[in-house]
Parts: C-alpha cells; sequence; structure tokens
C-alpha cells in the first residue's frame, strides 16, 4: 500500500509574476529573464529523481507508461519508492509557474499525480490544481456555449489528450472557464475542494482556496508589487530565491482569492468560522427583531482580521430582521 501523507509531501508548486511596467507594451527586457532565472532557481532547488517526460497535462498512466518503457518497476513499487516525481516549469513574459509532481492515492490501488497541470493550447497561461471538484463534466459542457461532453469538447480545442484521466481534466476545464469568463464566474461555478494558482502572461495572477480551507495555499505581495504563491509552507523558497525584498508570506484564507496585474485579496464565499457565527447571530437577530417591533440591523465582518500590508475586499453581511 502506499504511504499517502509521504506521496503528498512530494508535491509542491511555486509561482512568480512580476510587477506590471510603466507601460503595458513594453517590458524591459531584464525583467522577463529575471521571472527565467527566479522560476529556474526554485525548481532546481527541489530535489527531483525523476526523468520523465514534462509534456503538459501529463496524467499517472502516462508517467507510468514512460517509466515502464524504460525498464523500470511496475505501477505499485514505482509509488512506493515515492520515485514517481515530474517537474513541470512554465515561463511567460511576465510570469512564471513551476510544479513538482507526486503521486497520491486517491483510492485503494487507484495512484493519481498531484497537482493537475494545464498549459492552454496557445500558451498564454497555465494551471496548477489540487483538489476535486464534484461538477467537472458539467462545467466544462458550459464552455464557450459547448453542448458535447468536456473532454470531447476541450479535445476538439487541442487543448487535452484523448484518454486524459480526471485529473488532467480537471485542470483543462478550469483553465478554460477561466479563459471565457471572470474570475467570480469561475468561482461561483466550481463545486468542491480545492486550492489553484494560474498564470497568465496577459491578465497576471489568479490564485484561489475554496471556502473549506482543506489544501493550502500561501501567498506574498512584495515592496515592489510583485507577487509570489506557493501550494504549502514547505514549497516556499528560501529567500534568495523568493524574488523582490520585503512583504510577508501569508496563508489564503479559505474562501478567499488573489487576482489581477496588481494583486489584491478578495473574499468570495463564507469562512467555516464566519457561517459558525453568522448562524450564532440568526436567534439573536430574531431576539432583537421581536423586541417592540422595531427592526434590527447586526452586520458581521468576520472573525478574523484583513491581512496587513494588503488592500483587500472583505464582505460584511447585514443580516436584518423583519417589521413586526
Amino acid at each position: 500500500m502506499v504511504d499517502y501523507q509521504a506521496s503528498c509531501e512530494e508535491a509542491a508548486w511555486f509561482a512568480y509574476v512580476q510587477r506590471p511596467a510603466a507601460v503595458s507594451w513594453l517590458l524591459p527586457r531584464k525583467d522577463s529573464k529575471k521571472v527565467a532565472r527566479l522560476i529556474s532557481a526554485v525548481s532546481a532547488s527541489w530535489e527531483d529523481d525523476s526523468d520523465l517526460p514534462t509534456e503538459c497535462g501529463s496524467s499517472y498512466e502516462s508517467l507510468v507508461g514512460a517509466a515502464r518503457d524504460a525498464g523500470g518497476p511496475g505501477l505499485p513499487q514505482l509509488a512506493r519508492q515515492g520515485s514517481l516525481t515530474n517537474t513541470q516549469t512554465f515561463v511567460f513574459p511576465t510570469c512564471g509557474l513551476t510544479v513538482k509532481q507526486g503521486v497520491i492515492e486517491a483510492a485503494p490501488e487507484i495512484w493519481r499525480v498531484s497537482p493537475f497541470v494545464h498549459c492552454a493550447p496557445d500558451n498564454s497561461c497555465a494551471i496548477a490544481f489540487v483538489g476535486s471538484l464534484l461538477n467537472v463534466q458539467a462545467s466544462g459542457r458550459g464552455i464557450g456555449g459547448h453542448s458535447a461532453a468536456a473532454a470531447a469538447a476541450l479535445a476538439r480545442q487541442g487543448s487535452l489528450e484523448r484518454g486524459a484521466d480526471m485529473g488532467a481534466l480537471t485542470a483543462a476545464v478550469v483553465l478554460a472557464m477561466y479563459q471565457h469568463d471572470s474570475e467570480l464566474v469561475l468561482l461561483s461555478e466550481l463545486q468542491g475542494q480545492y486550492a489553484f494558482v494560474i498564470v497568465d502572461s496577459k491578465r497576471g495572477a489568479f490564485a484561489a482556496r475554496d471556502a473549506s480551507g482543506t489544501e493550502t495555499l500561501f501567498y506574498r505581495i512584495a515592496d515592489d508589487g510583485s507577487a509570489a504563491f506557493a501550494s504549502s509552507e514547505g514549497a516556499i523558497p528560501e529567500a534568495e530565491h523568493a524574488g523582490a525584498p520585503g512583504g510577508e508570506w501569508r496563508e489564503l484564507p479559505p474562501g478567499h482569492y488573489v487576482c489581477g496585474r496588481t494583486p489584491k485579496l478578495h473574499q468570495f464565499a463564507l469562512t467555516p468560522e464566519q457561517l459558525q457565527a453568522r448562524r450564532g447571530e440568526a436567534p439573536r437577530r430574531h431576539h432583537l427583531a421581536g423586541e417592540g417591533g422595531r427592526r434590527a440591523s447586526l452586520d458581521y465582518h468576520g472573525g478574523g482580521r484583513q491581512p496587513r500590508g494588503l488592500e483587500g475586499d472583505m464582505f460584511g453581511f447585514a443580516m436584518d430582521g423583519v417589521d413586526g
């Protein structure tokens, strides 16, 4: 049996988005080279004992097949040895992403590569996705107005290999939705537990974590306005590889996302703590509304504090009683 925890610890991703140039169409070449150097340094700092291929969107089956063709061990043995890792790197003019994939046991005797990775057919953006979605097929059917199955629609666009597993399909669908809709529309459609980052040569970064907080995600906004993202504390690079100085690494709160060429923190869903507080306030609201028939307004602004050093939008939830 595969050691699930040990396998998960091998997986990691890191993303970096350079501060936008003063003139959007004029990006200094040195900044582009800086992104490439930074991503390469982080990738090199991760131990990777695998010689497996690094094509975009590799599934577990393709990786294992390559290992078998090379005379490697069988599937269970390969996973148990922890040698099934695959580092993929994507560098764009203004941003970059490096992903070290590891194998996890999704179910007894069923293994899957994580994080899920996909690159757009036009090489304009890429995604690293951790977690699972309940409505992948349904979401895929709505992409661009297509009515066919998600896998078939994406395959026709040349963005998904035939026979790709659910992980590859998940990453491809989310990235396609991102390209067709706004960030909030995308997040409103996702049903599941997840954390992901998208790096886009035109729109910058987009990182989100669902309201359950099951999957982790960390971010950092440097003094110069550049942003960095990591899948876990273990994926946060040493200071010399972290980009511009300043800023503090923070855990992205559940139900929040960061996006934009000038990244800002936004909330799109109630956190578990806010849900609990809201449920607790409901009886009190009802009691106050009934006193003298007057209207009561209880505003809840969340139990946690807004991260310092970054402009953000936090939801205030007004719960008004009914006139008696």
